[in-house]
């Protein structure tokens, strides 16, 4: 009888997938936090930056409007007709008797005016306000708050205009100075060029340079 060799069947041979390490994932889970912590703040910076006007990257190394140009704003036009210094009281001119007195230009410092118009050629009344203005001093840090003003706060009706002056204390250094005008509907700043005022020299006479 013929005999029946067996014949012989080779086991499957499994290939197990290498599985990835500890490290490697916590590498990948530590990028993907920081990632997340970068886009976050990202986020919240470009936020702050919207809400607040973004005031502090405005700050101008160069302007592109001077005194007399009509320049456009979202409701019309704004225009800077001249820059002057204010007379005013200092103590010295009081003879240190300044205790109690409002309104006083400290040692250091002069007091300029800007004198501007604003005109709404739209078809419907805006709200306008002098805290839209600022001032920067050029070669510095400094922007500064109005002290006071005569263009006030209010509602501009259609096809008028307003005019006022708005004041500052500055350094009298005689740098140049620049006016800011924050026009919020269209989200930027402005900036005119005022040139430089500098405070009245030992004859009296304003030693400013001469206006653009």
């Amino acid at each position: 009888m013929a005999s029946r060799r067996a014949g012989t069947v080779a086991a499957p041979v499994v290939r197990q997938r290498p599985q990835p390490s500890r490290g490697r994932l916590s590498d990948r889970l530590l990028l993907v936090v920081f990632a997340s912590i970068f886009l976050a703040s990202l986020g919240l910076i470009l936020s702050l930056v919207v809400l607040f006007g973004g005031e502090t990257a405005d700050h101008p190394e160069g302007t592109s409007y001077r005194i007399g140009d009509d320049i456009a704003v979202s409701f019309g036009t704004l225009k800077v007709t001249s820059v002057d210094e204010v007379a005013g009281l200092s103590p010295e001119a009081l003879s240190g008797q300044d205790h109690g007195i409002g309104g006083l230009v400290p040692e250091g410092r002069m007091e300029i005016q800007a004198s501007v118009i604003l005109g709404n050629t739209s078809s419907a009344p805006v709200r306008y306000s002098s805290k839209a203005f600022r001032l920067a001093v050029m070669g510095t840090d400094e922007t500064l708050e109005p002290v006071s003003s005569t263009l006030g706060d209010g509602d501009l009706a259609a096809g008028s205009s307003v005019s006022g002056a708005i004041r500052f204390v500055v350094p009298a250094s005689g740098v140049e100075h620049v006016l800011l005008y924050r026009d919020r509907s269209r989200q930027e700043t402005l900036a005119v060029s005022l040139g430089t005022v500098a405070a009245p020299g030992p004859s009296g006479h304003d030693e400013s340079t001469p206006h653009p």
